[in-house]
C-alpha cells in the first residue's frame, strides 16, 4: 500500500473495530477483516445472510480479534442506530486445512453468519473438514459425501492473551536491518599504500534473496571509522547452541547507544559512506520513511544496547527451532531473531535447553498459524507455553542446566567446516546430541518442566 492507502486502510479499520493495535500484530494486519466487515455494512439489510472462503488465520490469530467479535461499525446519536450498527451472528466455521488436495496457496476457511442487531462471536469451536477431493468438481453438493467432518477447537488468540511464562515479556525481536546492500558489509583487503588507523575497508555483502528492488543496485564500498563496523547475527548465524557465523553491519552506534543522525557529520568516513547509502535509500525505497528511522523501526536497535552481558537468541521462523547463549553485549541482533536477558549463565542454559527441545517444538506448533509451506514463525508463542522462572534449587532445572552445557560442547567441538548451509550443520548438530544420548534426556525433562503436550 502507499503511505495515503495505509492510512485510509488504518482509519476505516479503527471505525469499525478491526485494527488490532500493539507491536506484536501491527505488521500482520491485512484487508480480510476489513472486506467482511465493509461487504456486510454496504450489501446486507437486517437477516441478511453471508459467507466467505478466508485464510484459517482468521479463526485464530491476535489480528482478526476485532472481526471475530461481530461487532463492526457503531453508530452513535442516531435514532436508526439499529439499522445502520453493524453487528453480525456467526455460525461454527469450517477449518478447510486437511482437505486435500489444498484450494489456496495458504490453509483456509469458511465463516458464515447473519447481519443482526446483536452480535455473537465467533466461537472457539469448529467443524474440521478431511478428506480427498477429485481434480475435477463443480459444487458443494458433489465435494460433501467425499468429506468427514469432527468437531474442534480453533484455539483463539487475542491482543490480551497472557504469557503463561515470565519469560515472555521481556523476549523482543531484533531490529530490521535492511536493506543488505546498504547496511551488510564485507571487510576489503587493505590497501598496498596503507589504511588509516580506527578505519575500515567495506563493502556490500550480497544475497540471492534480495529484494528485486535492490538486486538492481550497485556494491557500495567505501572507508568507515572501525568502530561503526558492527557484529551482527541472523537467523541463519545460529545452530543448536552455538553461533556458527556473524555477519558484519555499518551502524551508526558508539559503544552501547545509537547516535543522533545529526551527529552522524562528526565522523567524516561515517558521514561519507551514510550520504551514500542515503542517496541510494531515497531513490530505491517504496515507503516515505528515512534509512535511519527504517533501521531503528519500532525502537528495535536502540533498544537492544546495553542490556547485559548475558543474552538467550533463538530463530523467528524455520521447521526447528535454534537457540544459544550469546555473552557479547556487542553483537547487534538482527529482526531475523529473538533475544532476552537473563541474569547469568546458568538460567541461559536452563531456557536454551528448553528452547531447543522436542516438547518446545510439539507444543508451540499448537500456536503456529500456516502459511504455504506450513508452520513457520516462532516468534513469542514458546512463552506462551508454561516455562517457569529458572530456579538453582529445582532438581530438574538443575539436571537441565548441566546436559544443556554438555549439549554446547559437543556442539562446540563439532566440525562444520565442510558441512555446507546453516540447516545442514543444525542437522549435523541434532544428530550429534541424538547420538550422545544428550538429546533424549534433556526431552525428557523440558517435558517434566513444560508438562504434555495439550489436545
Amino acid at each position: 500500500m502507499t503511505s495515503r492507502m495505509k492510512q485510509q486502510f488504518k482509519s476505516f479499520s479503527e471505525a469499525r473495530n478491526l485494527w488490532a493495535a500493539g507491536r506484536k500484530v501491527i505488521t500482520h494486519q491485512d484487508l480480510v477483516g476489513l472486506f467482511i466487515a465493509r461487504s456486510v455494512e454496504q450489501y446486507l439489510r437486517l437477516n441478511g445472510r453471508f459467507a466467505f472462503v478466508t485464510p484459517k488465520a482468521v479463526l485464530s490469530r491476535m489480528q482478526y480479534e476485532g472481526l471475530r467479535t461481530g461487532r463492526w461499525l457503531t453508530v452513535e446519536g442516531t435514532k436508526a442506530q439499529d439499522t445502520l450498527a453493524v453487528r453480525a451472528s456467526f455460525d461454527v466455521p469450517l477449518d478447510l486445512e486437511q482437505v486435500r488436495p489444498h484450494m489456496f496457496p495458504v490453509p483456509s476457511a469458511v465463516i458464515s453468519g447473519t447481519r443482526t442487531t446483536d452480535a455473537q462471536p465467533l466461537g472457539s469451536g469448529c467443524i474440521v473438514m478431511s478428506g480427498r477431493l477429485p481434480s475435477k468438481w463443480s459444487t458443494w453438493e458433489t465435494a460433501k459425501p467425499l468429506l468427514t467432518e469432527r468437531a474442534g477447537n480453533n484455539r483463539a488468540m487475542t491482543t490480551q492473551s497472557t504469557y503463561r511464562s515470565p519469560y515472555g515479556a521481556t523476549a523482543y525481536q531484533g531490529a530490521s536491518i535492511f536493506p543488505r546492500v546498504l547496511t551488510f558489509v564485507r571487510e576489503r583487503p587493505k590497501s598496498p599504500l596503507g589504511t588509516a588507523a580506527g578505519v575500515t575497508l567495506v563493502q556490500s555483502e550480497r544475497s540471492p534473496y534480495e529484494d528485486k528492488a535492490w538486486k538492481l543496485v550497485p556494491d557500495m564500498s567505501g572507508s568507515v571509522e572501525s568502530t561503526f563496523v558492527r557484529p551482527v547475527l541472523k537467523g541463519e548465524s545460529i545452530a543448536h547452541y552455538r553461533v556458527i557465523a556473524q555477519s558484519l553491519a555499518v551502524l551508526p552506534l558508539v559503544g552501547d547507544r545509537l547516535i543522533a543522525e545529526s551527529d552522524i557529520a562528526q565522523y567524516p568516513h561515517l558521514f561519507e559512506w551514510w550520504t551514500s547509502v542515503n542517496k541510494v535509500w531515497d531513490q530505491a525505497k517504496t515507503a516515505g520513511n528515512r534509512l535511519y528511522d527504517a533501521l531503528n523501526f519500532q525502537g528495535k536497535l536502540a533498544g537492544q544496547l546495553g542490556k547485559g552481558r548475558h543474552r538467550v537468541v533463538y530463530t523467528k521462523s524455520g521447521t526447528r527451532l535454534a537457540a544459544t547463549y550469546l555473552d557479547d553485549p556487542n553483537i547487534v541482533i538482527d529482526s531475523s531473531l529473538y533475544w532476552l536477558v537473563v541474569p547469568d549463565r546458568e538460567t541461559a542454559r536452563y531456557l536454551v535447553g528448553i528452547l531447543n527441545s522436542q516438547p518446545v517444538l510439539d507444543q508451540v506448533s499448537l500456536l503456529q498459524s500456516r502459511g504455504q509451506i506450513g508452520r513457520r514463525h516462532f516468534d513469542t508463542y514458546p512463552f506462551y507455553l508454561n516455562i517457569p522462572l529458572y530456579d538453582p534449587s529445582n532438581a530438574t532445572h538443575e539436571a537441565l542446566v548441566g546436559l544443556s552445557e554438555r549439549a554446547e560442547t559437543v556442539s562446540a567441538d563439532l566440525d562444520i567446516s565442510g558441512t555446507g548451509d546453516f540447516k545442514r550443520v543444525r542437522a549435523q548438530i541434532r544428530d550429534a546430541l541424538e547420538v550422545e544420548g544428550i538429546a533424549s534426556q534433556i526431552n525428557a525433562l523440558a517435558l517434566e518442566i513444560l508438562g504434555p503436550v495439550e489436545e
